[in-house]
């Protein structure tokens, strides 16, 4: 298997409050290979978009990332680059941003400046990072615009963020995150606020460009018929932490942990009698606030037991590319400090 393109170690990226020490990421290990598309899934709360803010270094106070946390990004056969340990305001982090990563942010209705045209909000990235010619930054905007399949692009170059659709808002949303060919893309829930029918363009659309810019995508969603679409590898995520982690197919088939396996028998099933009610997960997910050291998941989980509560499970492969954190499965404790 080649280096990973983007490697995740120990990132912990913990908010400073006046009730204690929120740990909205808390020792998250992840790997995206070159050309993959790696699905981050699970409830609201979970830390997903922290996670990705913390990867484009987007994460304000009081939050940050705690020491000993690594975001190694290795391009071009180059030595890995910790974007972890780069100054907040260093030339070298905002290189990167735009450029070697992008991101699509979650709301594509509040994501683009209302006071900018859609032309220059693309060309701006493009004047930053590929070129200082404005016709060939403004080429670059239309190509882009074309390229994401929008409609007359020329007018859409001219047009206010208020003056589109939401799904043609999602499509400058990715238009510009393309702008410089990045190598990986975040996208945060790029498709919640679009119906179906469009849902579905975008994620056609994602897979299609992916393999066109020869990029890798972190693909973060709550939506599990979603990931089954997009993803080759998927990440199940819990307040803060990993669970779960094989590829799609094993995820739907084989799930291990007791999470993974309620967040899939809660989805509709073509069949299922129109009366029947869906499964739903006891419980909300808990402020991350000062929490003890045990399964983060026993409150809410029906098959806990006396070690959950007092001791926190490691995230253990148990089979090659499956590993799960879960005492049902393996015995071995988390080690703190």
């Amino acid at each position: 298997m080649p280096a990973p393109l983007l490697s995740i170690r120990n990132l912990r990226t913990y908010f400073h409050l006046d009730e204690g020490v929120l740990k909205a990421v808390d020792g998250v290990n992840l790997d995206l290979q070159p050309g993959q598309t790696l699905g981050i899934i699970g409830e609201s709360g979970s830390g997903k978009s922290v996670m990705a803010r913390s990867v484009m270094r987007l994460v304000m106070p009081p939050g940050r990332i705690a020491a000993g946390s690594q975001i190694l990004l290795s391009v071009d056969g180059k030595d890995p680059l910790d974007i972890a340990q780069l100054p907040f305001e260093s030339k070298a982090l905002r290189q990167i941003r735009g450029r070697l990563i992008s991101m699509i942010f979650q709301e594509p209705m509040t994501s683009l400046s209302p006071v900018h045209k859609v032309g220059f909000q693309i060309a701006e990235a493009a004047l930053l990072h590929v070129t200082k010619d404005r016709k060939e930054a403004r080429a670059i905007a239309l190509d882009r615009l074309t390229r994401v399949g929008i409609p007359n692009p020329e007018r859409t170059l001219e047009a206010y963020p208020h003056e589109l659709s939401g799904g043609l808002r999602q499509r400058v949303m990715i238009a510009m995150a393309l702008a410089c060919r990045p190598k990986v893309l975040i996208a945060d829930e790029p498709t919640t606020a679009l119906d179906v029918t469009v849902q579905w363009q975008i994620l056609r659309l994602m897979a299609e460009l992916r393999d066109d810019f020869g990029m890798s995508i972190l693909y973060i969603t709550h939506d599990l018929g979603v990931v089954a679409q997009i993803a080759e590898t998927v990440a199940v995520m819990y307040l803060g932490q990993i669970v779960e982690t094989a590829d799609v197919l094993t995820i739907f088939e084989h799930p291990q942990h007791p999470y993974t396996q309620s967040l899939l028998r809660s989805i509709p099933h073509v069949g299922r009698r129109s009366r029947e009610r869906l499964e739903a997960i006891a419980g909300t997910v808990p402020m991350p606030i000062n929490l003890p050291v045990r399964c983060r998941f026993a409150d809410r989980c029906q098959s806990a037991f006396s070690d959950c509560f007092e001791v926190a499970p490691a995230l253990v492969e148990g089979q090659p590319g499956h590993a799960v954190r879960c005492f049902l499965h393996s015995k071995e404790i988390e080690q703190h400090g």
